[in-house]
């Protein structure tokens, strides 16, 4: 088991090399051979299905031109946020363990130009919209809507937790629009109950979407 990790708040990555079963069966992943022949991915596009205090949702992950785009495409309950309304304010696109999908604005980090900032390195003022948090990532929009029609969803189910890290491996650490937090703070080590309801003393006073 290799971890891609930055501390208490890394993500813990299955990363041996290997494809996952069903890896070919997703035609927006793609791949290239990089150095020493080893496989790359580069996601073009993702699924989220999300669940906060009233609602659960969908939300389709893409780039389209040179930005990243972050739309809700199915909605459950009472929410704010309509569907085919847009996540907005941000150029990337931030997945966080507790926070969601978070859309912000960030460049190439200072101390490491060969990946683009994550989003706790940038200060709170060029956060934009943000998602409840994630049940789980999927490839494919019909799996998505298999989970999102499911019973008894949880943060980071464990159901769908295969194809959740297809996506966190084909983004990995070096994506250009798609970037896994490595947030050390608070809001990575509180209790499921307590992320449902938002941290605003580790993330800043965002409005809870969903």
């Amino acid at each position: 088991m290799k971890s891609i990790s930055g501390g208490r708040g890394g993500w813990s990555l299955d990363a041996a090399g290997a494809p996952v079963a069903g890896y070919r069966r997703y035609s927006l992943i793609r791949v290239s051979l990089g150095e020493g022949g080893n496989m790359q991915a580069n996601l073009l596009e993702f699924f989220a299905v999300t669940k906060g205090k009233k609602a659960q949702s969908i939300y389709r992950i893409g780039i389209e031109g040179d930005s990243v785009v972050a739309r809700k495409i199915a909605l459950s309950g009472e929410s704010s946020f309509s569907i085919d309304r847009k996540l907005e304010d941000g150029n990337l696109i931030g997945v966080m363990k507790k926070r969601g999908l978070l859309l912000y604005t960030g460049g190439r980090s200072e101390e490491d130009e060969g990946r683009m900032e994550r989003p706790e390195e940038v200060n709170s003022i060029f956060w934009g919209d943000h998602t409840s948090p994630i049940v789980a990532l999927f490839s494919a929009e019909e799996d998505a809507r298999a989970c999102f029609a499911a019973e008894g969803l949880v943060h980071w189910d464990p159901r769908w937790e295969e194809e959740t890290q297809l996506v966190l491996r084909a983004i990995g650490d070096d994506h250009r629009y798609f970037i896994l937090s490595r947030h050390p703070e608070s809001v990575l080590r509180k209790k499921p109950e307590a992320a449902w309801a938002g941290d605003e003393s580790a993330c800043g006073s965002l409005t809870e979407r969903c």
